[in-house]
């Protein structure tokens, strides 16, 4: 018999004899009434030990959304948190701006940018490239001495949060808004330096995520709002 096998974003078949077979799990598929906008919009008006998103905000803030446009749903995702940011703090679109990896496939924020509503055509695209000097500013150094620096729009936002996939990562061992942070907005030095880490086999994944450094430098920039979602066996946002 054949089993259909998923390990982060790869998927494999196995075959295998009936007789060994011990049991077969498949994660649950999103229910068909679950909306995504609604959760987003509850989630940021009760977030996990932080006030309301629009507390956070003036209306003359800079806002920086770093966004992972491998995600499904993209739009149901970030309208809410415009519509958040904009109606309820004031901030208008203009001052918003999404940062997303400029370095992975242009089919992902091209299909954002068509999907988007016309309301939010001011709304910033800055696409960052680690190979860009210009395009990063210096944090800060980490406990070990290293030179830290991420994308220039998020740091000189007065307030940024981070949109990311959760699940498993090959390079920082698990995907979040930590990693998306660091060292994906980050230099080009901070990337090759994350991926020797993970060819070492020797690591166990507790030890790989600790020595890619992506919390403490969360934490040195201050990630204070994030969102986090998991997407189903069906390929759609299930949480």
């Amino acid at each position: 018999m054949k089993y259909r096998l998923s390990f982060g974003r790869a998927t494999g078949e196995l075959t295998l004899r009936e007789p060994p077979r011990m049991g077969h799990f498949v994660g649950p598929a999103r229910t068909d009434d679950f909306d995504l906008r609604g959760e987003v919009r509850r989630q940021l008006h009760d977030p996990l030990e932080a006030p309301p998103l629009y507390r956070a905000c003036t209306a003359d803030d800079r806002i920086a959304v770093v966004f992972d446009a491998s995600l499904p749903q993209g739009v149901d995702l970030l309208v809410p948190l415009f519509e958040t940011i904009a109606s309820e703090a004031g901030v208008s679109a203009s001052n918003i701006s999404v940062v997303y990896d400029a370095t992975r496939p242009a089919g992902e924020i091209d299909r954002l940018i068509d999907e988007l509503p016309d309301e939010w055509a001011d709304v910033q695209l800055v696409g960052h490239r680690p190979d860009d000097a210009q395009g990063a500013s210096y944090l800060a150094s980490t406990a070990s001495g290293k030179r830290v620096y991420l994308a220039r729009t998020v740091i000189d936002a007065d307030l940024y949060l981070v949109v990311s996939r959760i699940g498993f990562d090959s390079v920082t061992g698990r995907r979040g808004p930590s990693s998306l942070l660091f060292p994906v907005m980050s230099n080009e030095q901070a990337k090759t330096h994350a991926r020797r880490l993970a060819m070492d086999a020797r690591l166990p994944a507790d030890q790989l995520r600790l020595r890619q450094e992506s919390q403490e430098v969360s934490q040195l920039a201050g990630l204070f709002f994030a969102l986090g979602a998991s997407v189903g066996a069906d390929g759609m946002i299930d949480q």
